[in-house]
């Protein structure tokens, strides 16, 4: 007699799958999987990038694929089934945790950047050098960061220029960075 490792159906003439799934569990379980291997993914690049605009974007993709595999029948009881020591709302909850801090890592980084630029033009490496004292200062050296802040560093002054907020402008051999849109 099957019985299904998820939602429990079972009797005399039930089915199951080759990992423990009635017909219908089966179903929602083949609609999750292409989602559960983007969340893992994910989490793997959000785990393992050094880039600031990576992490964030793959805790929201993470966020969206949990979301959708919580809106399938039966989702949460196929993933205990296969997951028992955490639950999708407590991985969400973390994720989403991760990304706020991310977030306001980011926005803290465009509030110092503009800080600096309301002193004067600077370069990408004059930024980054300057930054990098001020981590130093406050007890939190670059290096032990979850993601590197040179390489973030240019996507971040992109999105700023982007929404107007500093221009970049040529100057030599190098791009001088200030505050507000070209003249």
């Amino acid at each position: 007699m099957a019985k299904c490792k998820a939602c429990g159906s079972g009797g005399l003439f039930s089915r199951v799958d080759e990992v423990g799934l009635c017909p219908n569990c089966h179903h929602s379980y083949a609609l999750m999987s292409d989602s559960i291997r983007i969340l893992q993914d994910s989490l793997h690049l959000v785990e393992d990038s050094q880039y600031l605009d990576t992490k964030i974007s793959r805790c929201e993709t993470a966020l969206d694929h949990i979301h959708r595999i919580l809106n399938l029948p039966n989702s949460v009881q196929i993933w205990h089934a296969f997951n028992p020591t955490m639950g999708l709302p407590e991985i969400a909850s973390s994720i989403d945790e991760v990304l706020n801090d991310l977030q306001t890592v980011q926005v803290n980084l465009a509030a110092s950047i503009l800080d600096l630029l309301r002193k004067g033009p600077s370069t990408q490496k004059g930024l980054y050098e300057v930054l990098e004292s001020a981590f130093a200062k406050e007890g939190r050296p670059v290096d032990t960061l979850s993601f590197s802040v040179e390489k973030s560093l240019p996507n971040l002054l992109k999105q700023m220029e982007e929404k107007g907020m500093v221009s970049k402008s040529k100057s030599g051999r190098s791009y001088m960075y200030s505050i507000g849109n070209k003249q």
